[in-house]
C-alpha cells in the first residue's frame, strides 16, 4: 500500500521508500544527465489520435533521409509513449516532444530521476483519488 503523507510503500509493518538510485539500478541506467520532469514543464496536452495521425502524415510524404529519420524518431515517440500512457483516453503532455530530438537526445536526460518523479506524482495522485472515494 502506497502512503501518501510518508511517499513510499507500507510492507506489512515496514516502511519502503523507493529512491532515485534504486530507480537507477532497477533500470540499469545512470544517475546522471540533464533533467527531465514531467511535472515541471510547459505542457499542452494532446490525445494518442493526434500522435497517431502526425504519423500518418509522415507515411503519406514522399521518402527522403530526412523522412526516414523522422520516421524513426516518431516510432521512438510513439513507443515511449504507449509505455508510460497506455490508457488511449489520456491526454498526452507535448513536453515529451524532447523525444523527437531521437535515441541520441534520449541519453542526455536523468530518466531515473524523472521517472521516480513521475511515479511519485502518479502514485500521490491515485492514493488521493482512492481516500476521496471511501
Amino acid at each position: 500500500m502506497y502512503k501518501r503523507n510518508k511517499s513510499c510503500f507500507l510492507l506489512g509493518k515496514h516502511y519502503l521508500k523507493l529512491t532515485v538510485n534504486e530507480v537507477s539500478m532497477i533500470l540499469g541506467l545512470p544517475n546522471r544527465g540533464r533533467e527531465f520532469c514531467f511535472t515541471r514543464l510547459p505542457c499542452i496536452e494532446h490525445s494518442h489520435r493526434d500522435l497517431l495521425n502526425e504519423m500518418q502524415n509522415l507515411v503519406n510524404e514522399e521518402w527522403s533521409e530526412d523522412l526516414e529519420r523522422r520516421r524513426v524518431n516518431m516510432l521512438i515517440k510513439y513507443l515511449v509513449i504507449v509505455f508510460l500512457f497506455p490508457l488511449k483516453t489520456l491526454k498526452i503532455p507535448k513536453c515529451l516532444g524532447v523525444l523527437e530530438d531521437g535515441v541520441v537526445a534520449l541519453k542526455e536526460y536523468n530518466w531515473p530521476k524523472a521517472i521516480h518523479a513521475f511515479l511519485h506524482v502518479q502514485l500521490d495522485s491515485l492514493s488521493r483519488a482512492n481516500t476521496d472515494r471511501g
